[in-house]
């Protein structure tokens, strides 16, 4: 049967900047609401993502092994994502992309780009996309929809972007948010940005982005003692706004979109680990890259 589909978040008027707790790599399965398929068979699972009508389908019992199945089976021209499965939790989450989640990751990537060529620094920038990607001692994968980070890396040593982008149809936001804390926290930290983009499928035109990083937090390392010690903890930043300013403008316009608390600026340091330098700086999308991606989000029918 077809997953529950994920509720419609609250109000987009909730404060700028907010932090949660980052939690080890597992997932539960209560946070997505309950499960739609046992796992059986890989091929058991194909079939039943070809014949889904929703975007996102939760599978229960999946361990290891049967994880390494179904990367085999799904082959490498699958039009769904393995988004993330924890092994604690034995819980896969796959995501089959429309076309309008496609379009609103890819096209904010490609303004991000943009603005790395302007400075000259296209070589220095390396793509992962939707590369599936492992956490360390057990705790999962999970394959973001856009990302990157500096080329000049050694993959064997820090396979991880600086930046990740995951979007959302009928995800809800709480749970990008619970996928944006797995970056954080199986990467190690190496991961320093990641941008959520949640589409709204009862309000058409409408996109919320929030920019997410890390920042120390203070805390006591015991009850009877002074001493204090450092930890990380996602901070969302930013919480911008794209949405149609009337509901009879054309959708293809970009001035029919209003947007709300841009511009969307993007550390150059978080992004290439390191000081810029002349004629470098942070990467700013403005107001009308931001209309632009509504209007490139909107002329989409289905």
């Amino acid at each position: 049967m077809d997953p529950i589909p994920a509720l419609r978040q609250g109000s987009t008027t909730s404060s700028d900047i907010e932090s949660v707790d980052t939690n080890p790599t597992t997932i539960s399965a209560a946070s997505y609401g309950p499960a739609t398929i046992k796992f059986t068979t890989a091929q058991a699972l194909l079939r039943a993502v070809r014949q889904s009508s929703s975007d996102v389908i939760y599978v229960e019992d999946v361990s290891t092994e049967d994880f390494a199945k179904i990367e085999q089976a799904r082959g490498e021209r699958s039009k769904f994502r393995l988004k993330n499965f924890s092994p604690a939790q034995r819980l896969l989450i796959i995501v089959i992309p429309t076309f309008r989640h496609e379009r609103s990751h890819s096209k904010l990537y490609d303004f991000i780009k943009g603005e790395i060529k302007d400075m000259d620094l296209e070589d220095d920038w390396g793509n992962c996309n939707s590369t599936t990607l492992r956490a360390g001692h057990g705790g999962g994968a999970s394959e973001g929809d856009s990302g990157g980070g500096p080329s000049e890396r050694d993959d064997n040593i820090h396979p991880w972007p600086t930046l990740v982008i995951e979007a959302g149809y009928s995800q809800s936001l709480n749970a990008l948010r619970r996928q944006m804390r797995w970056w954080f926290s199986a990467s190690q930290h190496q991961v320093k940005i990641v941008l959520l983009v949640k589409l709204d499928p009862l309000v058409p035109g409408t996109i919320i982005i929030e920019h997410w990083k890390e920042f120390p937090r203070e805390e006591r390392t015991g009850a009877t003692t002074t001493r204090f010690g450092a930890r990380l903890e996602p901070v969302n930043t930013q919480r911008i706004t794209i949405q149609k300013t009337l509901p009879s403008t054309n959708p293809r316009d970009p001035l029919s979109y209003g947007v709300t608390r841009g511009p969307l600026r993007l550390s150059f340091m978080d992004l290439f680990l390191r000081a810029p330098r002349q004629g470098e700086g942070d990467v700013i999308l403005r107001d009308h890259h931001l209309q632009r991606l509504g209007a490139s989000v909107g002329r989409i029918r289905q």
